[in-house]
């Protein structure tokens, strides 16, 4: 696959983020979903949601997959979640970064 995948890049001159505008299209993406539903029920500080803050748990979840080529535990995507993503995505607006 990733011999494929370099090779339509390198033809095309896309990329991989390219890519997946290109499949995924103008709907939005599932963790725009989560996150809006998040903000709704007052789980997330919308004052602190940028699009890197936003893909830092399916990232974290992506490099688990890619690097240990297994499906992702259970306690990893508690971990992700609860000690890494919903903290920075809770933190007010106003507090010092």
């Amino acid at each position: 696959m990733a011999i494929l995948l370099g090779a339509y890049f390198t033809e095309t001159g896309l990329n991989p983020a390219d890519l997946r505008a290109k499949v995924l299209g103008p709907r939005q993406s599932a963790a725009e979903t989560l996150l809006d539903r998040a903000v709704q029920r007052g789980e997330v500080d919308p004052a602190v949601v940028s699009p890197r803050l936003a893909s830092l748990p399916f990232d974290l979840f992506r490099h688990e997959i890619l690097t240990t080529l297994q499906p992702v535990p259970d306690a990893v995507v508690e971990e992700i979640l609860d000690q890494i993503a919903l903290p920075l995505l809770r933190r007010s607006s106003t507090e010092n970064r």
